[in-house]
């Protein structure tokens, strides 16, 4: 890794979570829904990898990064309605075996951009109508101090593995992973 990128890698990631995070404490659980579904994980990835690996690289990953927009919506979907009866720790772990499962089935599949764009258009449409709908809990539990630094330590340890491993895993397997739900599960949770 260039040592130039690192400083880069170590400051950009952890402050979009820690953005993320405080909009979601000011502004609430229905803000936190909407920014959750950027890519505070994915872009970071994105980026650092057409620095490192060059375009071409980076432009090959964005089909994986789509299908693992697909994966995502599946652990959403399973998250979702599984919560009311797995309880937090039972649907983590339902949504993290979707996900698996998922990027397992998408990997196996050669795809174009094109496909893999419509794709996640319809899996995200689809995970939409499917989830249960919930009336807003205002929850009064305040976060432990170290909720913030662990997300953001989270989130900076998952860009730099993958940006790390992303010449052994190649640019799908790399786009795949780094949707991966990290600032999702913990916000889910």
């Amino acid at each position: 890794m260039p040592v130039e990128i690192l400083p880069l890698k170590l400051v950009v990631t952890p402050l979009l979570i820690a953005a993320a995070t405080l909009v979601v404490r000011r502004w609430g659980h229905g803000v936190g829904g909407w920014l959750a579904g950027f890519p505070l994980t994915s872009a970071p990835v994105s980026i650092f990898l057409a620095i490192e690996q060059g375009p071409d690289f980076a432009a090959s990953a964005a089909t994986g990064t789509l299908l693992g927009l697909t994966a995502m919506a599946v652990f959403c979907l399973v998250y979702g309605r599984t919560a009311r009866h797995l309880g937090w720790a039972g649907s983590a772990a339902a949504g993290l075996a979707a996900f698996g499962v998922c990027l397992g089935a998408l990997s196996a599949v050669p795809a174009s951009l094109s496909a893999a764009f419509a794709l996640v258009c319809v899996s995200l449409g689809l995970v939409a109508a499917l989830l249960p709908t919930t009336k807003a809990a205002v929850s009064g539990v305040r976060p432990p101090a170290w909720d913030l630094p662990l997300r953001m330590a989270s989130a900076t340890a998952v860009v730099l593995l993958l940006t790390a491993a992303a010449r052994h895993l190649g640019p799908m397997l790399s786009g795949l992973l780094s949707p991966i739900p990290v600032f999702l599960l913990v916000l889910a949770v």
